[in-house]
């Protein structure tokens, strides 16, 4: 949602490095949650019996040497010679809660009250 707001998930600009807070209210959260619910039961159902290989940011792609992991992995599944990656792009969302989030304490509280409270770190 950070990203989403601010319009920018990475750019090759130093100049989007320069981070803002934004306010995210319960209600869009808990809508984002269960709309990237409903998504990954839809996904799940449409690639049943497609071969295909998940990933997701967290595992895949977050650092460096994640990335360097998936890319080597997925070149090596479809049979693909290793070339270096290159990219100007840079993450410009910062990673603490605290550093994106202007209400991040009420939106923590509302989180711990909720269904979706195991995905908070403890």
């Amino acid at each position: 949602l950070y990203a989403r707001k601010r319009r920018a998930y990475h750019s090759s600009d130093k100049r989007a490095a320069e981070r803002s807070r934004v306010v995210i209210e319960p209600d869009e959260i808990f809508a984002w949650m269960e709309g990237s619910a409903a998504l990954g039961a839809y996904e799940e159902q449409v690639l049943r019996n497609v071969p295909h290989t998940a990933l997701s940011y967290e595992q895949n792609l977050s650092g460096a040497d994640a990335q360097q992991a998936t890319y080597a992995g997925l070149l090596d599944r479809f049979g693909l010679p290793y070339e270096a990656p290159q990219t100007a792009l840079r993450k410009v969302t910062p990673s603490r809660f605290e550093d994106t989030i202007e209400n991040h304490a009420a939106l923590l509280q509302a989180i711990s009250g909720s269904r979706y409270a195991c995905y908070l770190d403890s």
